[in-house]
């Protein structure tokens, strides 16, 4: 697709985009620049000593970058922003594991590490191990391998799997109450995205109440998108829970957006700016809990 066909559409919105190291600067980086401030910046600081490092950013009003938006709620159009960035390199952490680890992100490897060591005061390793990772392994192998190829397939991660406590972001807090208590209550619910059998992405939903379900609250949804094996991020957040089905649908879309309003070549960070064209599937666990996310948020 040409470079400039989508040029139009994010000037609907509110556009800013910058290249930034992100070691500390005199400058704050929680704020995007305009291009003329951006290379005035770039002018007068020194960036010698700093690795090779991207971090772009365009904010957008929700509907310009989400096809079709919706409040939550309400049958009306959304008017919020939503924030779309491109980081790399991310990271990935050492460690030797007996069972394979290669179809993890970067970030999911880097939450398997910290979850499995054994440290002072945490708990965590006693529910993720190398046993809990071969189940993993197994369950992949079974699921996901023979299904998934060039398309893309979304699973839930579900509380009753045995590495859930490898990954959720509530993995420690959640842990803690189940040894109290005997059970726990989720406030985010955790999707991965797949392609050719390695994660390739991760949404988080919030639930629609509070821990202690007393309190409703306003759903929102995130989105990370991986690319480089996972060496680069694209990073979606937050929008209209209700949301989280056309998400999944236009993700091609949605991404295509992003690459062709921003002006740098991604082959030169290895990065496939078509990673997430293809055909995207819904187990039938993950459609039953997004169709519930739909119903909490109509």
């Amino acid at each position: 697709m040409p470079k400039n066909s989508h040029a139009g559409l994010a000037m609907n919105g509110i556009v800013l985009a910058a290249t930034l190291a992100l070691a500390p600067v005199t400058f704050s980086q929680g704020h995007a620049q305009t291009p003329h401030q951006f290379k005035d910046i770039m002018a007068n600081t020194d960036l010698s000593d700093r690795g090779f490092t991207l971090s772009e950013r365009i904010i957008w009003k929700e509907s310009d970058l989400i096809p079709g938006c919706r409040k939550n709620f309400k049958d009306e159009k959304c008017e919020s922003i939503v924030f779309q960035y491109v980081q790399w390199p991310i990271p990935r952490g050492h460690a030797d594991f007996r069972s394979d680890t290669r179809f993890l992100s970067n970030h999911l490897f880097n939450s398997l590490i910290f979850s499995s060591e054994k440290r002072k005061n945490s708990i965590l390793h006693e529910e993720c191990n190398e046993n809990t990772l071969a189940l993993l392994n197994q369950w992949r192998s079974e699921n996901v391998v023979p299904i998934n190829s060039a398309n893309l397939l979304v699973t839930y991660l579900y509380q009753d799997d045995p590495w859930f406590f490898c990954f959720h972001k509530e993995k420690y807090i959640a842990l803690k109450e189940r040894k109290a208590a005997g059970e726990f209550n989720l406030e985010h619910l955790e999707f991965w995205i797949w392609k050719d059998g390695k994660v390739v992405g991760d949404v988080s939903c919030d639930t629609l109440l509070s821990r202690r379900g007393k309190t409703k609250r306003f759903p929102q949804c995130s989105l990370n998108l991986f690319y480089a094996n996972g060496d680069a991020r694209m990073t979606i957040s937050s929008f209209p829970a209700i949301n989280i089905r056309r998400i999944f649908c236009e993700i091609n879309v949605i991404t295509d957006k992003f690459w062709a309003n921003i002006d740098i070549e991604p082959s030169k960070y290895s990065i496939n700016e078509n990673e997430f064209f293809g055909e995207i599937k819904l187990t039938l666990h993950a459609d039953n809990v997004v169709s519930t996310i739909e119903s909490d948020t109509q």
